[in-house]
Protein backbone atom coordinates (compact mmCIF):
# COMPACT_ATOMS: atom_id res chain seq x y z
CA UNK A 1 0.00 0.00 0.00
CA UNK A 2 1.62 3.66 -0.63
CA UNK A 3 2.16 5.71 1.90
CA UNK A 4 0.13 8.74 2.29
CA UNK A 5 1.62 11.94 2.56
CA UNK A 6 0.90 14.17 5.38
CA UNK A 7 0.34 18.02 5.07
CA UNK A 8 3.83 18.36 6.55
CA UNK A 9 5.77 16.49 3.85
CA UNK A 10 3.38 18.72 1.09
CA UNK A 11 4.71 21.70 3.33
CA UNK A 12 7.98 20.91 3.28
CA UNK A 13 8.09 19.71 -0.56
CA UNK A 14 6.51 22.68 -1.29
CA UNK A 15 9.32 25.08 0.87
CA UNK A 16 11.68 22.97 -1.50
CA UNK A 17 10.39 23.98 -4.48
CA UNK A 18 9.91 27.84 -3.43
CA UNK A 19 13.45 28.06 -2.56
CA UNK A 20 14.55 25.92 -5.48
CA UNK A 21 12.62 28.32 -7.80
CA UNK A 22 14.63 31.25 -5.86
CA UNK A 23 18.15 29.92 -6.92
CA UNK A 24 16.66 29.06 -10.59
CA UNK A 25 16.00 32.95 -10.88
CA UNK A 26 18.85 33.76 -9.18
CA UNK A 27 20.92 31.57 -11.49
CA UNK A 28 19.05 32.57 -14.46
CA UNK A 29 19.90 36.56 -13.81
CA UNK A 30 23.40 36.25 -13.23
CA UNK A 31 23.60 33.98 -16.27
CA UNK A 32 22.34 36.61 -18.30
CA UNK A 33 24.44 39.80 -16.64
CA UNK A 34 27.57 37.41 -17.73
CA UNK A 35 26.41 36.72 -20.99
CA UNK A 36 25.88 40.72 -21.41
CA UNK A 37 29.07 41.65 -20.11
CA UNK A 38 30.87 38.98 -22.48
CA UNK A 39 28.81 40.52 -25.64
CA UNK A 40 29.96 44.38 -24.18
CA UNK A 41 33.39 42.89 -23.90
CA UNK A 42 33.50 41.12 -27.20
CA UNK A 43 32.14 44.47 -28.76
CA UNK A 44 33.05 47.47 -27.16
CA UNK A 45 36.94 46.32 -26.16
CA UNK A 46 37.73 43.08 -28.08
CA UNK A 47 41.72 43.36 -27.28
CA UNK A 48 41.09 42.90 -23.30
CA UNK A 49 39.93 39.14 -24.45
CA UNK A 50 43.30 38.93 -26.60
CA UNK A 51 45.90 40.58 -24.17
CA UNK A 52 44.24 38.67 -21.05
CA UNK A 53 43.20 34.94 -21.75
CA UNK A 54 42.34 33.97 -18.08
CA UNK A 55 39.28 37.19 -18.33
CA UNK A 56 37.80 35.16 -20.80
CA UNK A 57 38.58 31.54 -18.99
CA UNK A 58 37.12 33.30 -15.96
CA UNK A 59 33.69 34.68 -17.78
CA UNK A 60 33.22 31.51 -20.05
CA UNK A 61 33.65 28.70 -16.62
CA UNK A 62 30.92 32.22 -14.63
CA UNK A 63 28.91 31.44 -18.09
CA UNK A 64 28.62 27.42 -18.01
CA UNK A 65 28.33 27.17 -14.23
CA UNK A 66 25.30 29.25 -13.77
CA UNK A 67 24.14 27.21 -16.76
CA UNK A 68 24.44 24.16 -14.98
CA UNK A 69 23.55 25.16 -11.47
CA UNK A 70 20.15 26.16 -13.48
CA UNK A 71 19.88 22.98 -14.73
CA UNK A 72 20.89 21.16 -11.20
CA UNK A 73 18.07 23.50 -9.38
CA UNK A 74 15.71 22.89 -11.52
CA UNK A 75 15.50 19.63 -11.09
CA UNK A 76 14.81 20.00 -7.06
CA UNK A 77 11.58 21.97 -7.86
CA UNK A 78 9.25 19.30 -7.12
CA UNK A 79 11.70 16.99 -5.09
CA UNK A 80 14.94 17.57 -2.83
CA UNK A 81 18.00 15.42 -4.02
CA UNK A 82 21.06 16.09 -1.92
CA UNK A 83 23.42 15.65 -4.53
CA UNK A 84 21.80 18.15 -7.17
CA UNK A 85 21.68 20.27 -4.27
CA UNK A 86 25.37 20.13 -3.37
CA UNK A 87 25.71 20.42 -7.50
CA UNK A 88 23.73 23.65 -8.00
CA UNK A 89 25.34 25.51 -5.00
CA UNK A 90 28.58 24.24 -5.50
CA UNK A 91 28.27 25.25 -9.66
CA UNK A 92 26.82 29.04 -8.92
CA UNK A 93 29.50 29.73 -5.66
CA UNK A 94 32.01 28.61 -8.46
CA UNK A 95 30.65 30.62 -11.34
CA UNK A 96 29.77 33.34 -8.96
CA UNK A 97 34.06 33.79 -7.83
CA UNK A 98 34.94 33.77 -11.19
CA UNK A 99 32.17 36.11 -12.50
CA UNK A 100 33.68 38.48 -9.82
CA UNK A 101 37.12 37.79 -10.65
CA UNK A 102 36.34 38.63 -14.36
CA UNK A 103 34.95 42.24 -13.37
CA UNK A 104 37.43 43.10 -11.49
CA UNK A 105 40.04 42.14 -13.84
CA UNK A 106 37.85 44.42 -16.72
CA UNK A 107 37.33 47.20 -14.04
CA UNK A 108 41.79 47.16 -13.58
CA UNK A 109 41.96 47.02 -17.38
CA UNK A 110 39.23 49.92 -17.94
CA UNK A 111 39.54 52.27 -14.66
CA UNK A 112 42.39 51.88 -12.68
CA UNK A 113 44.63 48.77 -11.24
CA UNK A 114 43.55 50.36 -7.60
CA UNK A 115 40.13 50.50 -8.58
CA UNK A 116 40.20 46.43 -9.74
CA UNK A 117 41.99 45.28 -6.30
CA UNK A 118 39.85 47.66 -3.87
CA UNK A 119 36.41 45.80 -5.75
CA UNK A 120 37.76 42.31 -5.44
CA UNK A 121 39.16 43.20 -1.92
CA UNK A 122 35.72 44.53 -0.40
CA UNK A 123 33.88 41.25 -2.37
CA UNK A 124 36.08 39.20 -0.08
CA UNK A 125 35.90 40.98 3.20
CA UNK A 126 32.07 41.21 2.42
CA UNK A 127 32.15 37.22 1.44
CA UNK A 128 33.85 36.53 4.91
CA UNK A 129 31.65 38.76 7.02
CA UNK A 130 28.81 37.27 5.28
CA UNK A 131 30.14 33.31 6.31
CA UNK A 132 31.12 34.42 9.74
CA UNK A 133 27.85 35.77 10.39
CA UNK A 134 25.87 32.88 8.92
CA UNK A 135 27.92 30.33 10.90
CA UNK A 136 27.35 32.73 13.98
CA UNK A 137 23.23 32.67 13.35
CA UNK A 138 23.37 28.79 12.48
CA UNK A 139 25.05 28.26 15.87
CA UNK A 140 22.44 29.93 17.87
CA UNK A 141 20.03 28.11 15.75
CA UNK A 142 21.51 24.68 16.28
CA UNK A 143 22.37 24.30 12.77
CA UNK A 144 26.14 23.18 11.88
CA UNK A 145 27.95 25.44 9.46
CA UNK A 146 31.63 25.16 8.18
CA UNK A 147 33.17 28.14 6.24
CA UNK A 148 34.59 25.58 3.69
CA UNK A 149 32.45 27.14 0.79
CA UNK A 150 34.24 31.04 1.77
CA UNK A 151 37.54 29.45 2.01
CA UNK A 152 37.78 27.67 -1.12
CA UNK A 153 36.17 30.95 -2.74
CA UNK A 154 38.17 33.58 -0.99
CA UNK A 155 41.62 30.67 -2.33
CA UNK A 156 40.28 30.94 -5.76
CA UNK A 157 39.55 34.99 -5.51
CA UNK A 158 43.13 35.36 -4.61
CA UNK A 159 44.48 33.37 -7.02
CA UNK A 160 42.85 33.89 -10.35
CA UNK A 161 41.43 37.80 -9.41
CA UNK A 162 43.96 39.50 -7.23
CA UNK A 163 46.86 38.31 -7.92
CA UNK A 164 46.31 38.22 -11.38
CA UNK A 165 45.31 42.00 -11.60
CA UNK A 166 48.51 42.58 -9.35
CA UNK A 167 50.58 40.65 -12.04
CA UNK A 168 49.15 42.24 -15.01
CA UNK A 169 47.96 45.46 -14.87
Amino acid sequence: MPKKESSEDFKKEEKISAIANAHVTTNVTFLFVAVTLLTFVVTIKNELFLRDQLLLTQLGISIILFAYSIFARSKLIGSYNRVLSLFGKYSFTIGFVAFMNSLGIIISALILKSSGIIFLSIYAFMMLAYGAVSSYTSKISGKKVTLTKEIASLVVLIVFGLLHIINSY
